[in-house]
């Protein structure tokens, strides 16, 4: 089993409770509370080593009303609470203000300028032109380090169904991309399979899976196969779950979870365990109604929200990759709504690149801004290019996502 850092994003916990209102000027010094959750300091220079802070916590410089947060890398900044300038020294307008609540702020809320928290989901607001938009979402997921004084090799398992198959198809090139020269994969498949019965195959031992194997770039497959041959298989060092896409944002198919991870375990006590957060589907694709969901945006929310009660709170899982939220945001590029081929699955080119994309940056923690490898015109293996400008869109999409797993970043290429 290789040795990984663990990396925690630069925005990872914020303070449960917060004042209902608070002035972008001079503060009293703060100790919050101790245990998990994150303490503030504050003053009018830079955060220097010399404060007896701990990764996760924030310090608030209020001179110019930045909120750096302390990372593994050092003090980061993570946003500005400053309002806007006045013109010519009159009409200057008064400092940003901080509001809170456990659901999303109302129209009339505040001013432009100021700032909103759900403490409920730890989501962040600003006011512009009368408008709430999102800035940022508190988060404890995190991302590990590949260490490349490791024994060279990388083998992921997913335990999944179609979207795994999706998500996987072009990991091996883009892994190897990166400069990783040993890449196992192995997909256990059953189409449409959930939580729940993933954990009663395990228990009863089933051959009910088709077994993709990737160990040169090419997917092999093999029927018949059990989840404990598959775990037996590799020394693995992660193990990817996810939920059947139907079922991705209900959290009450989740109560096999912890069972299945337990079980999982069991066998594989060294490997770490991801969780795959999935997509929405295609807007208007008759799945939508048929689960309940009343857009693809109340898909996607349903997904983030599951993940974030779910998930983040069950410590078997390390961390998640947002595969979800980088389709959610190639869906605000050029691409629209194209990136799935039948409403539900990716596209076999972009979508599927991008989804690879989003996993391997997970995965690895490493830039995958640079990533060269492409499928290609002409190529026997790969049939479906990509074009240089669907990279772009793909490459910015899943960097957006690693950096903000939980909410849609607009994409700059319209």
């Amino acid at each position: 089993m290789k040795k990984f850092l663990k990396i925690i994003l630069p925005l990872t916990l914020i303070i449960s409770t917060i004042f209902t209102l608070i002035s972008c000027g001079p503060a009293n010094s703060d100790n919050s509370a101790d245990g998990d959750t994150a303490k503030w300091f504050y003053g009018t220079k830079k955060p220097s080593d010399a404060i007896e802070a701990q990764i996760g916590d924030f310090y608030f410089e209020y001179d110019d009303c930045d909120v750096h947060v302390l990372t593994e890398s050092g003090w980061e900044i993570a946003f500005n609470m400053k309002g806007e300038n006045g013109k010519n020294g009159f009409n200057g307008k008064n400092g940003s203000a901080w509001y809170h609540g456990t659901e999303e702020p109302k129209r009339k809320d505040g001013n432009n300028g100021d700032f909103f928290i759900n403490t409920k989901n730890l989501t962040v607001y600003t006011k512009k032109d009368g408008n709430w938009s999102v800035i940022t979402r508190f988060t404890k997921n995190r991302f590990y380090d590949y260490n490349s004084d490791s024994d060279g090799e990388l083998k992921i398992l997913c335990i999944g169904n179609s979207y795994s198959i999706d998500t996987m198809h072009y990991a091996y090139q883009i892994l190897q991309d990166l400069g990783i020269e040993k890449v196992t994969l192995g997909n256990l498949y059953i189409a449409g399979c959930p939580i729940g019965t993933h954990y009663n195959n395990l228990k009863e031992d089933k051959a009910d899976y088709r077994f993709y194997y990737n160990d040169n770039g090419r997917w092999d497959q093999t029927e018949n196969y059990t989840i404990k041959r598959a775990l037996e298989l590799e020394d693995w060092d992660f193990i990817s779950f996810q939920q059947r896409s139907g079922y991705s944002g209900k959290p009450d198919y989740y109560v096999s979870l912890q069972p299945l991870a337990d079980e999982v375990r069991k066998t594989c006590p060294d490997s770490v365990f991801l969780w795959n957060m999935t997509w929405a589907y295609q807007e208007g694709y008759k799945g939508l109604e048929t689960n309940n969901y009343s857009s693809q945006t109340a898909m996607y929310n349903a997904i983030v929200d599951t993940v974030e009660s779910v998930i983040l709170p069950n410590q078997s899982f390390e961390f998640v990759s947002p595969v979800g939220t980088a389709i959610q945001n190639a869906r605000t590029s050029s691409l629209g709504d194209t990136l799935n081929r039948d409403g539900t699955h990716l596209s076999y080119d972009v979508g599927r690149y991008t989804a690879a994309l989003t996993f391997a940056g997970a995965i690895t923690g490493w830039d995958i801004s640079n990533v060269t490898w492409r499928p290609l015109e002409g190529d026997e293996y790969f049939k479906y290019p990509v074009s240089e400008a669907e990279q772009k869109i793909a490459i910015e999409s899943a960097v957006n996502a690693l950096k903000n797993p939980f909410f849609v970043t607009e994409s700059n290429y319209k």
